[in-house]
């Protein structure tokens, strides 16, 4: 579940196009291992797979501000699972 989650969000990165992200998301891979461990072990894979679904909802239906929305809400939620303040 955790190399299928990072998987998700390399795949992100590169249907953006942005280099600098996948850049930044691949210097910080074998970092984000261990964070996404702890995440998904708090919130559990389901949770995880709601987010991501959303994510490829609001894409899929062309609507970059929703899209946006659903990944600050997933990036909020994995810090607070990691006691980090957003």
């Amino acid at each position: 579940a955790i190399l299928i989650d990072l998987d998700f969000h390399r795949t992100l990165v590169q249907a953006g196009g942005n280099q600098i992200f996948g850049l930044i998301l691949e210097s910080l891979a074998d970092i984000s291992l261990e964070s996404r461990r702890r995440t998904i072990g708090r919130i559990g894979k389901e949770t995880a797979i709601e987010h991501h679904m959303a994510i490829l909802t609001a894409i899929d239906r062309h609507d970059p501000e929703a899209a946006a929305a659903a990944m600050k809400h997933h990036l909020v939620a994995a810090w607070k699972d990691l006691g980090i303040r957003p």
